[in-house]
């Protein structure tokens, strides 16, 4: 086994620069260790945040699209407000009842649970294409998520863009629903009772 003289000057540099190199290999060490930390903390929050989003549902019934209000996120979602560029409009506002007149669009949503799907009916598809309505609408979804330890709730805003236009000029396969048979039972009661 060698000896190192540190009375030597040679030796004494090559002692100092290994501890000057095991110091910065300590400090690279602790700066990664830091970060992936930090990134661990971050993914956590993300996976754990409420994130609601807005979107159409052409495929529900044919002819028609459902506007649908989803929390996909793992917590509640709270102060759910929607700002709509241009403004919603169908063929249904002149009714009352149309989508544009509901209240989680014009007051918000105060808490919207985990999983929570809220839908409504949009629009009719046939009208729809035959009136000049905007098909394409960018949306801005503002909520908190839940109160961490200091009770404060982290703000969130997504911007979504929503486009009729994916659900145009495609073929699609007719689908017999509940609705249907509902109809030709009522049809065999008429029957029915035309010949009592």
């Amino acid at each position: 086994m060698a000896w190192i003289d540190l009375t030597d000057p040679t030796a004494a540099q090559i002692g100092a620069a290994a501890v000057v190199v095991q110091a910065a290999v300590v400090m690279v060490a602790l700066l990664v260790a830091r970060g992936q930390l930090t990134e661990a903390r971050l993914s956590r929050q993300n996976q754990d945040r409420p994130y609601v989003i807005v979107d159409f549902d052409g495929d529900r019934i044919e002819h028609f699209v459902y506007i649908d209000v989803v929390n996909h996120g793992r917590t509640s979602a709270y102060d759910v407000a929607f700002t709509f560029d241009p403004p919603l409009s169908t063929t249904m506002d002149d009714t009352g009842y149309g989508v544009t007149k509901m209240q989680i669009f014009e007051a918000g949503i105060p808490m919207l649970a985990p999983g929570r799907r809220i839908s409504a009916l949009f629009d009719s598809a046939r009208e729809r294409n035959q009136a000049d309505l905007p098909a394409r609408y960018d949306v801005e979804v503002t909520y908190h998520g839940e109160a961490d330890r200091k009770g404060e709730r982290q703000a969130f805003r997504d911007h979504l863009t929503l486009d009729l236009g994916v659900f145009r000029n495609r073929l699609s396969v007719g689908r017999k629903t509940i609705h249907d048979v509902h109809g030709e039972l009522t049809q065999i009661r008429e029957i029915l009772a035309e010949q009592s």
